[in-house]
């Protein structure tokens, strides 16, 4: 117990040491709060042209870009859509809110299922600093024209390009083409290409500092205009304020509820903190020791389910820690089922007492095809999952690594401990884990740590591996 016990501390010190460092940056996280808008002139019922850029949601269904992106000739009559996963899933937008002055708009997309950033609340007095590391990610046009995929659909033009650099000044001033009001801006070494318009530039705490829209070029032609050769490692991003600033004044967007972070991050300055001097040497023994107790049988698990503990912590506190995901694509055709017949037994077998979606047939079966068309099946009987339930593990554990998961899958894309199935009040439940290509069911991807109930008929994708669930 006393082994145990240390071992947790340990754990718990080293994550506890993290949060407040302010976690690190973790690209899987924002990746899926940024998306491609896509404005098209429509004219006399036909398509003209059209203009794409990036966006990034602010809050459920709104999503930020810059004005020139969703800006169309006023001949044309405007729609804008926002693909997700697929160039067939086109979900409708409206712009709610523009400024050309500003450079930057608010699209109102209803059916968008992608979780919110977090803005800093930072003045840009006080951030970024001079020579603090910073992302962009978003969707430079030249990576279209490089890139072709056509026997996909062209999908890789849906997964975002991700860039780093350092922030090379924040000053007052305005650029060529942006109207007359000065304001904070932020000089970057991050690429960004045409394309990469209002996509976000992130501090290493996974908060929205600046939104990319400007890169420099070698020769200014005339007042108003770019042209010329770009020049590497010289790029513009107006600071948050300026958004944060409107999304607070203009009356049309008090419905927005978007979240800001008023804490410095600490991550953006590559250094480690004062307070962490003190307390290193005590910290590297309890880790080392950590470690060594992980080779006793068990004790690797209980490392592991403290770091899922506190993972989900950090999400009740209003952080989401989230994982890198693969963005969602079509799943292969569900076999066929009598989905009247499959309701009306699921009725009866909670009215039994058993759970829903398998009825009393002692268990069920996840077949289907790895990433490199491998056949793949995993037999779980009910007993199993209803005493796992009740374990340490709170359910049967789903992952690459055999010491660590109970239905191992060897696809590269699963993580070693991927996702968990488990059973409450009778109803199984399926969740991810926080990895790092994430998790799916029926086409949508689950947040960490967060179930959803699975049922016979239902698909679903782990990591790169896609299986359909099945009566045993």
């Amino acid at each position: 117990m006393i082994h145990r016990t240390a071992a947790l501390i340990a754990v718990g010190l080293a994550l506890v040491a993290c949060d407040q460092n302010g976690g690190g940056f973790n690209v899987g996280e924002v990746d899926r709060s940024v998306v491609r808008p896509i404005a098209i002139c429509m004219q006399e019922g036909r398509i003209r042209g059209n203009s794409t850029g990036t966006g990034f949601v602010i809050a459920p269904g709104y999503v930020a870009t810059n004005d020139h992106v969703v800006r169309l000739p006023a001949n044309c009559t405007r729609r804008v859509v926002v693909p997700q996963g697929t160039w067939q899933n086109l979900l409708k937008a409206r712009v709610v809110w523009q400024s050309r002055e500003l450079d930057l708009a608010i699209i109102h997309v209803p059916k968008l299922q992608r979780p919110s950033v977090t803005l800093s609340a930072l003045s840009s007095a006080s951030s970024p600093g001079k020579g603090e590391r910073v992302a962009a990610i978003g969707f430079p046009t030249i990576s279209d024209k490089m890139l072709q995929a056509k026997t996909t659909g062209n999908r890789a033009h849906l997964v975002s390009t991700f860039t780093q650099g350092t922030v090379s000044k924040v000053v007052v001033g305005t650029v060529p083409n942006t109207g007359s009001i000065e304001r904070p801006m932020i000089q970057h070494t991050a690429s960004i290409n045409k394309g990469n318009s209002g996509g976000p530039l992130f501090n290493m705490c996974n908060e929205v500092v600046g939104v990319n829209t400007y890169g420099a070029f070698i020769r200014i032609q005339g007042e108003k205009r770019f042209g010329g050769t770009p020049v590497p490692g010289v790029y513009y991003a107006p600071h948050i304020s300026n958004l944060i600033k409107s999304l607070r004044q203009v009356p049309a967007l008090k419905v927005v509820q978007f979240n800001v972070s008023s804490t410095r991050c600490r991550e953006s300055d590559g250094g480690v903190p004062i307070y962490l001097y003190g307390g290193g040497g005590v910290l590297a023994v309890l880790v080392l020791l950590s470690l060594l107790l992980a080779l006793r049988k068990g004790t690797t698990r209980e490392v592991v389910r403290v770091v899922e503990s506190y993972s989900a912590w950090v999400r009740r506190k209003g952080v989401d820690t989230g994982t890198p995901r693969s963005p969602s694509v079509r799943t292969r055709p569900q076999p066929a089922v009598d989905m009247q017949t499959e309701q009306t037994r699921d009725r009866a077998a909670q009215r039994a007492g058993t759970p829903a979606g398998v009825g009393g047939r002692g268990g069920f079966v996840l077949s289907g095809f790895d990433g490199a068309g491998n056949a793949v099946r995993l037999e779980v009987a009910l007993d199993e999952v209803e005493t796992a339930s009740k374990g340490a593990e709170r359910g049967v554990i789903i992952g690459r690594s055999q010491s660590l998961s109970d239905k191992i899958l060897t696809d590269g894309s699963v993580s070693r401990r991927h996702a968990r199935i488990s059973m409450t009040d009778g109803v199984l439940l399926v969740e991810d884990l926080n990895s790092s290509y994430g998790t799916e069911i029926n086409g949508q991807a689950l947040s960490a740590f967060q179930p959803a109930p699975l049922a016979i008929g239902a698909s679903v994708k782990v990591g790169e591996v896609k299986l359909d669930v099945t009566a045993a």
